[in-house]
């Protein structure tokens, strides 16, 4: 007999699993600026608040929350980066999900060296499109925030010269979704 504290298991069935590998795109918002689009935020607020969830996928931000504009987009090289989430389950029954998203920017750059020191001042809130075409969100219970990176210039002529970058999110849940009329409203950003 089973000792589990839920009964919403349904099991996951053999499919066709063909998916590419890798994340495409990333965008970028301060996290105070999700705050300024909620009415009334609780004073411990997360971006949870602005945001319409409808079977694990969000479907829309409430008023401007979610304004596209508002995102800076971050493109790489095909084949750099990557997202990857861990889940943790403690001894008191505590579950959380720790989440590291790694971008690599090549060729050192003072533009680069400067857009970095940026981003590692700030809380963030980030929308990460895979290579399957799909957006998920990061931040949504805690502000994601520059972690570690490096900067390399290589040994040989072949070698690597730019930035690593690493992420952190934590969450509550995996990572969700963007759809509806969210991801319309991001695809035409």
């Amino acid at each position: 007999m089973s000792n589990f504290c839920f009964t919403d298991l349904n099991g996951i069935p053999i499919g066709c699993d063909a998916a590419l590998g890798g994340i495409k795109e990333v965008f970028v918002v301060p996290y105070t600026a999700l705050v300024a689009g909620v009415d009334n935020p609780s004073p411990v607020f997360s971006v949870r608040e602005a945001v319409v969830i409808k079977n694990d996928i969000i479907e829309d931000f409430f008023t401007n929350a979610g304004s596209f504009s508002d995102y800076f987009r971050y493109r790489f090289k095909r084949e750099t980066g990557n997202f990857e989430t861990t889940v943790t389950k403690e001894e008191n029954g505590a579950i959380f999900y720790e989440s590291t998203i790694n971008l690599v920017f090549g060729k050192q750059e003072v533009s680069k060296k400067k857009e970095i020191e940026q981003l590692a001042k700030g809380d963030l809130a980030m929308l990460v499109r895979d290579n399957n075409h799909k957006v998920w969100v990061f931040g949504m219970d805690y502000p994601v925030r520059l972690s570690e990176g490096t900067v390399e210039t290589g040994t040989a002529f072949g070698d690597f010269n730019g930035y690593n970058l690493t992420f952190s999110d934590f969450s509550r849940e995996m990572p969700y979704e963007l759809g509806g009329l969210a991801l319309e409203d991001l695809n035409s950003f």
